[in-house]
């Protein structure tokens, strides 16, 4: 297997729009939904973080700031055929500690419900009742840094 590897970049960087791409493959066309229809404006405040096979994405997170040391963890997402080989796992922690190098205290996100087993064996513990966001299940979670 191809080295992989961690990369942080912005909107004006030249992997933004393979990323866009990849996010629309995996997060929204399942759903019957257009990522490009969206509007992509929080990009350009996030902290983005790619995982890369040579020059093709295979896995994302976005880590959006908010207000009083907490930053939203969203869009994350890995290519199926990388699944369950503890990609996700180190690209969370990487996350964790980019958010950390930010001076943020706590992690926020809003997990689908298939993804819940996954974040809490990370540590992130279930807030709120479940609620529906693009069409299906999701849970707010949270982890203090």
């Amino acid at each position: 297997m191809q080295e992989i590897f961690i990369k942080e970049i912005n909107t004006t960087s030249p992997e933004y729009p393979q990323l866009l791409e990849f996010r629309h493959q995996l997060l929204r066309a399942p759903l019957g939904l257009n990522l490009f229809e969206e509007d992509l404006g929080d990009d350009q405040q996030d902290f983005i973080l790619l995982v890369m096979q040579d020059k093709e994405v295979i896995g994302c997170v976005m880590l959006h700031p908010l207000e009083d040391g907490r930053i939203k963890l969203r869009q994350m997402a890995i290519a199926e055929r990388f699944q369950g080989k503890g990609i996700g796992k180190i690209l969370v922690e990487d996350a964790e500690q980019t958010a950390f190098e930010h001076d943020c205290t706590e992690i926020i996100l809003h997990a689908r419900r298939t993804a819940e087993g996954f974040y809490n064996k990370l540590g992130y513990k279930a807030s709120g009742e479940e609620f529906t966001e693009v069409g299906i299940p999701h849970i707010a979670m949270r982890k203090q840094l």
